[in-house]
């Protein structure tokens, strides 16, 4: 997996390269953002619930592109490039984390596993869920499947990974 993520954040720091090439006239930070949108973040989350990093290291590698990304922003109107308050520009960008895009990504993968939309008995035989609290399978599914994506987001709230395993293991609730 290591590999697949030094390959995935080389190539996309490669894309932000050229993102940068291109806008030295002056883009807005909107245009930029389109870019980023459309050009890098499909590099950074294709197929992420298949290799998703659950390691620290790995994750925030995936995360340091963005954060870059947001650094060359906050170069334009006059931050120095380690004093770029990152946090305030993702918000004003509106872009989530990386790894919150990729958790709700797991957690859609998930739902269609269990509703059987993905149909695959194999995965959804790896699938171990840990709960706090007695909860039945069908229950389960009845409640996944029932998320629509606007409620999707917020329950991501609700379901972290369990520890350092993979990302076939999931809390509940």
């Amino acid at each position: 997996m290591e590999s697949q993520v030094l390959k995935i954040t080389k190539k996309a720091n490669a894309t932000l390269g050229f993102i940068i090439r291109v806008s030295r006239d002056g883009f807005s930070p909107w245009a930029l953002r389109k870019l980023y949108v459309h050009l890098m973040r499909p590099l950074l989350e294709y197929c992420s619930p298949v290799w998703s990093p659950y390691s620290s290291g790995l994750i925030s590698l995936i995360e340091s592109v963005q954060v870059r990304f947001l650094r060359l922003i906050g170069l334009r109107p006059g931050y120095a490039y380690w004093e770029v308050p990152i946090e305030e520009l993702r918000q004003q960008l509106l872009l989530p984390t990386l790894r919150s895009r990729r958790l709700v990504a797991d957690i859609v993968f998930l739902r269609g596993v269990l509703t059987a939309e993905i149909d695959s008995t194999e995965l959804l035989s790896r699938v171990i869920l840990r709960c706090s609290r007695p909860v039945t399978l069908e229950g389960l599914v009845r409640e996944v499947a029932s998320l629509d994506a606007v409620r999707l987001q917020q329950y991501t709230a609700k379901i972290t990974p369990f520890g350092e395993q993979s990302p076939t293991w999931f809390g509940c609730f």
